[in-house]
């Protein structure tokens, strides 16, 4: 499995969607040709020494078209329409299918700032940099099996 750094801009959409899908732009081309079901998703916002903000496993690429659902349908909507089309179906005209979605915003007892240093502001960052960093991408995937085993023991034994 692949590990997969996702810049998500200023992260209000992606944290207001209301689907496990991500919109992105097709200039991606290295990721939509290499990557594969149950390649890891690591998402980090823009100006956050790329910090990981939540986690996910790629499901599937799908291309937008005009019967696909709107940014409106999935809750991208915190752009006016005049805010250089960044809202329109034209920018983000792939979809990124994803499952097993796990949000990190609130976990402090690990570290979870890459301090990956691109220019590149959003979309998929380039394997080249996420190969050559020293971040334990591993360490992060660990602890979220670790933590959903024991909030689900912790589930039953409330019961």
């Amino acid at each position: 499995m692949t590990n997969w750094v996702v810049r998500i801009g200023d992260t209000k959409h992606f944290f207001n969607s209301n689907t496990s899908v991500w919109g992105f732009n097709s200039r991606n081309k290295y990721f939509i040709e290499n990557v594969k079901r149950n390649d890891k998703l690591f998402f980090v916002g823009r100006n956050t020494q790329c910090k990981i903000v939540a986690f996910a496993i790629f499901d599937s690429i799908k291309y937008r078209t005009n019967i696909t659902p709107t940014n409106i349908d999935y809750n991208w909507i915190f752009h006016n329409p005049d805010d250089n089309g960044r809202w329109k179906n034209s920018k983000w005209d792939v979809e990124m299918h994803y499952n097993n979605y796990f949000d990190l915003r609130s976990i402090t007892t690990i570290n979870l700032i890459s301090n990956i240093i691109t220019q590149n502001a959003n979309g998929i960052m380039p394997r080249s940099i996420v190969d050559q960093s020293t971040f334990n991408f591993d360490y992060v995937s660990i602890f979220i099996e670790n933590y959903k085993i024991c909030s689900f023991l912790q589930e039953i034994r409330n019961l």
